[in-house]
C-alpha cells in the first residue's frame, strides 16, 4: 500500500473515532488528518536519511497532546512536532494558540502535490521561537510564522548531529 492510500485509510478510521462537530479549535475540516498523515510520512522519509534514531509516534485517536516523533540519543530525548499546510500557496506554519506547545523542534511542511506525495518540509524552529511567533484571528486565535522565517532544514540536520542524535 502506498504512502497515499495508507494516509487515506488512517484518515478516515480516525474521523470515524471523533464526533461529527467541531474540535477544540472550533474547525472541522475533513482532510485535517490526511493532511496532517501525509506530512508525517514526508517527516519520517527525511529522518530515514538525517537522523538515526527515532521513533515515529503514530495514533489514531485524533487527540493533538503527543508530539509526532521523538529523537532519542545517550538518554535524551528530543520532541519533534510536525505541522502540514494543506495546499501549496499556504505561506505560514500555524498552529491554534489553545494548542498546548510540548515540543522541542517544530517542523513546518506544505503539501504541493496530494496525489503525487509532494511534501515540501519548509523548515523548522524550536520551542523559544514561539513567544516571537505572530497571532492572527484565523477563524479562531492561531500562532503564525511564515515558512520563509523558519530555519534550514540543513540547520537541522547539523543540530541534531551536534547533539549526538
Amino acid at each position: 500500500m502506498c504512502e497515499l492510500q495508507t494516509a487515506r485509510l488512517w484518515a478516515d478510521e480516525t474521523m470515524s473515532r471523533l464526533p461529527k462537530t467541531p474540535n477544540y479549535t472550533g474547525l472541522a475540516a475533513d482532510d485535517r488528518f490526511l493532511t496532517g498523515w501525509v506530512g508525517e510520512f514526508a517527516m519520517r522519509r527525511w529522518l530515514h536519511k538525517n537522523a538515526p534514531r527515532w521513533t515515529w509516534r503514530v495514533s489514531h485517536d485524533g487527540a493533538s497532546n503527543d508530539n509526532e516523533f521523538e529523537l532519542v540519543a545517550d538518554g535524551r530525548t528530543v520532541k519533534l512536532e510536525l505541522k502540514t499546510a494543506s495546499q501549496p500557496f499556504h505561506q505560514y506554519l500555524m498552529f491554534p494558540l489553545a494548542q498546548k506547545v510540548d515540543w522541542d523542534i517544530c517542523v513546518g511542511a506544505r503539501i504541493f502535490d496530494l496525489e503525487a506525495g509532494i511534501v515540501d518540509l519548509m523548515g523548522w524552529m524550536g520551542r523559544n521561537d514561539v513567544d516571537r511567533m505572530e497571532i492572527a484571528d484565523v477563524h479562531i486565535p492561531t500562532r503564525r510564522r511564515k515558512f520563509s522565517m523558519l530555519r534550514p532544514m540543513r540547520d537541522l540536520v547539523e543540530l541534531l548531529n551536534a547533539k549526538g542524535f
